[in-house]
């Protein structure tokens, strides 16, 4: 659904919009939950809210995918106790599936610049294989802090760039 809205709308609303996705995927990222002895128990309507919360991330991401990865690491972030290298890796998997579904839609709609897309998919596989085994060894908090830091200076950028 994602994909077929990028269609569906001027460029000029992707680019006003995206700067503030980001922005609030690196705000949730430095929520920090506390540590908790148990798993704890969330109420029916969190649930709901946590399955509509990435059903919708999984749109934006068919919409702009590089935005829904810290969209989704920060909502797991707030919704799992699993340390960051578990659902960082969740998230992952979740994320190929979505892009998957997009290349699809974006395949049928327009030309695809397969010279753009080769470097690309290169990059991908090696940050792939090498980005899990950096972050094995850092610490989770640190890694979070980074990749908002990261996320904050990419939303500045782009709202920089829409905006004037």
């Amino acid at each position: 659904m994602g994909a077929l809205l990028l269609f569906a709308f001027p460029q000029s609303v992707f680019q006003r919009v995206v700067p503030f996705f980001i922005l609030l995927a690196a705000v949730l990222m430095l929520v920090h939950r506390g540590e908790t002895t148990q798993r704890e128990q969330h109420s029916s309507f969190v649930i709901f809210l946590s399955w509509a919360a990435i059903f919708f991330t999984g749109i934006y991401s068919g919409y702009f995918g590089a935005a829904s990865g810290v969209i989704m690491l920060a909502l797991f972030n707030i919704i799992t106790d699993e340390p960051y290298k578990i659902y960082n890796a969740e998230k992952n998997v979740a994320m190929t599936g979505a892009n998957l579904t997009s290349l699809v839609v974006y395949f049928t709609q327009t030309k695809i610049v397969w010279s753009w897309i080769f470097p690309m998919a290169i990059g991908s596989i090696i940050g792939g294989y090498v980005g899990p085994m950096i972050v094995r060894h850092l610490p989770d908090r640190l890694v979070k802090i980074v990749v908002a830091i990261a996320a904050i200076i990419l939303a500045g950028t782009l709202a920089y760039q829409a905006y004037f």
